[in-house]
């Protein structure tokens, strides 16, 4: 009786840890540059404007950049992304400045649909110079600002709209889950393997109870 009770109680504190945990809504990482922060490698002084070549992911609703301005408000900044040869950005955001040095988002003012390859800049709309946070680059792969090389490359991370609860974001995880692996698994494999979880539960369960019988 004692390992029934025992058991049932696990059981009912698992349920609504699972419950809770997928049921928390916050902002979702649609993807970033792959770039590490290791420091502040991109500085931009007023006027001027520091641009590189990124991927803009899917889905992206907001991209987030560090920058740091050396103990002073952060001033207004203009963050765009651009297709090469596009007469106009394909997202462009403004900040008007006056926050803490740290992460900073740039609402996009809509949803990616589809990754591609564009050029995103960074301009210093203020009077304080300001330091992009990212890694060490090679000239060829760098930053540049204003037409010279930085020696460093912009960590950029972008947002899915709204936020999200891990129910909602299931399908995602699941699509996700089967990319690079075999061409036979697809998002098939998570739920697949949420049940052998289970069965496997089922069964330890069944021999605790059968044990505590005894």
């Amino acid at each position: 009786m004692r390992v029934r009770v025992v058991v049932g109680a696990a059981l009912a504190l698992v349920a609504v840890a699972v419950v809770v945990t997928l049921s928390q809504s916050r902002p979702r990482l649609a993807g970033s540059n792959g770039v590490r922060v290791v420091g502040f490698n991109v500085a931009v002084e007023p006027g001027e404007r520091a641009c590189q070549q990124t991927t803009l992911v899917d889905d992206a609703a907001s991209a987030t950049l560090l920058v740091g301005s050396y103990g002073r408000p952060v001033p207004p900044l203009t963050v765009s992304f651009a297709e090469a040869g596009a007469a106009k950005p394909l997202a462009r955001a403004e900040s008007r400045g006056g926050e803490h040095e740290g992460d900073l988002t740039f609402p996009l003012g809509g949803t990616v649909d589809g990754a591609r390859t564009v050029r995103a800049c960074v301009r210093n709309d203020g009077d304080v110079r300001v330091a992009l946070g990212g890694d060490s680059a090679a000239p060829a792969g760098a930053a540049v600002v204003d037409g010279r090389p930085s020696g460093g490359v912009i960590a950029l991370r972008f947002e899915r709209a709204g936020e999200e609860s891990w129910w909602q974001l299931m399908p995602t995880i699941a699509t996700r889950f089967g990319i690079g692996k075999a061409g036979f698994i697809g998002a098939w494999t998570l739920p697949f393997a949420a049940l052998l979880l289970l069965a496997v539960w089922v069964v330890t369960i069944r021999l605790l109870l059968k044990g505590g019988e005894r």
